[in-house]
């Protein structure tokens, strides 16, 4: 079975990294752990970040993005 030119999603399009609304949560959540923040606020930073990120919601159904829109 073959992976070349297969995208895992999220990840990367067309030989390009990518980084989407979840790679920027875990990374935002990685940085503030870094810097020894309690739980909750690791918790909390991830899912702003995630949240904040605009293929995050059902505005972007038109773009590509997460949402369900019709």
């Amino acid at each position: 079975m073959s992976t070349h030119g297969t995208v895992l999603p999220g990840v990367g399009r067309g030989g390009a990294l990518v980084l989407d609304a979840r790679g920027a949560g875990l990374a935002a959540a990685a940085l503030v752990r870094v810097l020894r923040a309690p739980f909750l606020v690791v918790v909390a930073v991830a899912v702003l970040v995630t949240a904040s990120r605009p293929e995050c919601g059902p505005w972007a159904a038109d773009e590509g993005g997460l949402g369900r829109g019709g």
